[in-house]
């Protein structure tokens, strides 16, 4: 099924889903990659994920596939992405993902969705501090935020912990992530954050002001 996806990301002509073509590489980079998020036990037991900003279902499809008994919400804004994903889920007959098109600033607005996943995943989104306020006030607490990122400065992770403290998030921790020799140096970065208290109503902001006034100054 994993080799499948790979062949439909690839083959996608009607949206920029992904860069890459050749099959090797999208593997490699993005399908692989995405597991990643499941080294250790941080996904252990977990009964749902929300895919933030999921693009061509990266990561969550990989990880819907590795992990049938887990429902995911994969969030995306652009419709000609959203097309492809209902493609995707349809060729792979995956049960357990649902796909949401809008933002993500909406998504944690809504009763229904606010703090009501246990794991939020995101992948290159974009800065810490504003991939956290997409993805914390989703998270319930107790529960995880996962931000996979390819690299990350000490000025960056800083200023996470600024937005992670007005979020009810604890401290971030970044892991490496290493692949075997065969795979080569291909993927990302993941940042933890551990959800240790409730969202003030006030987050998320209006789309768009994470990005142009991030939390972390």
């Amino acid at each position: 099924m994993l080799i499948r996806y790979a062949e439909l990301l690839g083959g996608y002509e009607k949206a920029n889903v992904i860069g890459d073509r050749g099959l090797e590489r999208i593997v490699k980079r993005h399908v692989l990659d995405s597991l990643s998020c499941s080294i250790g036990d941080r996904l252990a037991g977990v009964r749902d994920i929300v895919d933030i900003g999921s693009g061509g279902g990266l990561p969550g499809i990989p990880l819907a596939i590795l992990l049938p008994a887990v429902k995911v919400l994969l969030v995306e804004s652009a419709r000609r992405k959203v097309t492809f994903l209902h493609r995707a889920l349809r060729e792979l007959d995956l049960p357990n993902v649902r796909v949401w098109c809008g933002r993500a600033e909406d998504l944690g607005r809504s009763p229904e969705h606010r703090e009501a996943f246990q794991v939020a995943v995101s992948r290159a989104v974009g800065r810490l501090d504003e991939v956290m306020e997409y993805s914390l006030p989703l998270v319930e607490r107790g529960g995880l935020m996962v931000a996979m990122k390819r690299e990350i400065s000490t000025e960056e992770i800083q200023k996470g912990e600024r937005a992670a403290a007005r979020l009810g998030g604890g401290e971030p921790v970044f892991e490496e992530v290493r692949f075997l020799p065969e795979v080569g140096n291909a993927g990302h970065g993941v940042v933890t954050v551990s959800k240790v208290s409730a969202t003030p109503r006030e987050f998320p902001r209006a789309p768009g002001k994470a990005r142009k006034k991030p939390l972390g100054g």
